[in-house]
């Protein structure tokens, strides 16, 4: 299923219909002291027992940096799963404003692409549910070509907080 594959968010890929939305690291440049990957994203395995989940400082489309997910056989039974780099805290919104995610991907040896999603919360971090990943993720890109992933959302009452998952 997948193969390899970089995944690089654009600076302020994250906006309302006026307004930038402050997402953590845009550009995925600056390190976590914690960890060996990017300040304000996690791993999300989402179910793919062998995604291997790295951050490359060599690679990437405007500058040397991006999220790389690799994986020899991802997960068959469940083919919705997708694998991605979650923000690790929340990004506040406001309900019925609409808002838009872009996501640039880049698959070296004709991997699977992503699906970028979004996660919604209450406002005291309760989950409420997922969009954006609505087709399976077995559907290739086209090899050594960065492609633009872009959807809107609009949150419903009582969505206040989002983590976005690319």
């Amino acid at each position: 299923m997948y193969k390899n594959m970089f995944v690089l968010i654009l600076l302020a890929s994250f906006v309302s219909a006026a307004t930038a939305v402050e997402v953590p690291n845009p550009s995925f440049n600056i390190a976590s002291i914690e960890s060996e990957s990017p300040t304000g994203w996690v791993p999300n395995p989402n179910g793919v027992w062998d995604a291997v989940f790295t951050w490359d400082t060599t690679f990437g489309r405007t500058d040397n940096f991006s999220l790389r997910i690799s994986t020899s056989e991802g997960n068959s039974d469940v083919p919705l799963d997708n694998p991605g780099w979650i923000t690790a805290d929340f990004i506040p919104v406001e309900p019925h404003r609409q808002y838009e995610v872009s996501v640039f991907t880049f698959t070296p040896d004709g991997g699977v692409g992503h699906i970028p999603a979004v996660q919604f919360f209450t406002a005291a971090g309760h989950f409420i549910g997922t969009q954006g990943a609505t087709g399976p993720s077995g559907i290739a890109d086209p090899v050594g070509v960065w492609v633009e992933k872009k959807f809107t959302f609009t949150p419903g009452p009582g969505q206040i907080l989002v983590k976005l998952i690319l």
